[in-house]
């Protein structure tokens, strides 16, 4: 019976462990928001965000940027961070990053571990995006 126990004790806490990583990471949920919203994630439009990308790497901080298209009417672009952590240094450090967050209030435009930015929204518009993304 001790034995179950503390069987049972180490399943529990690995699933606690594993759930505590999952949901560290919230792009999985801004993703699916998006494309049940008719958005679509775009490679071509991401790699032209690189510029932002090796800016970040010279200070170490890991991040992925994800351009989410919807037709030619909007795109907008999801910077995932591999923390929230990386993310707050980030900020901090990076004078493209405050640059961007200059005039954002940075609890509408932050979800978990990403970061929004609306690049071009006629329809929707970048407030409708935003309203997908903090409801993701």
């Amino acid at each position: 019976m001790k034995k179950l126990g503390k069987v049972l004790v180490s399943v529990l806490c690995l699933a606690l462990c594993v759930f505590t990583l999952v949901g560290c990471n919230s792009y999985g949920s801004v993703l699916k928001a998006f494309e049940k919203e008719g958005f679509k994630e775009s490679e071509t439009v991401s790699n032209i965000f690189t510029d932002i990308t090796k800016d970040l790497e010279k200070d170490e901080i890991v991040m992925t940027p994800h351009a989410l298209t919807k037709g030619l009417t909007c795109t907008v672009l999801i910077i995932e961070f591999k923390s929230t952590d990386d993310m707050k240094k980030a900020v901090e450090e990076s004078a493209t990053l405050k640059g961007l967050l200059k005039d954002l209030s940075e609890s509408d435009y932050i979800n978990g571990n990403c970061m929004f930015v609306p690049v071009l929204c006629v329809s929707p518009t970048a407030k409708d995006a935003l309203e997908i993304f903090k409801n993701a």
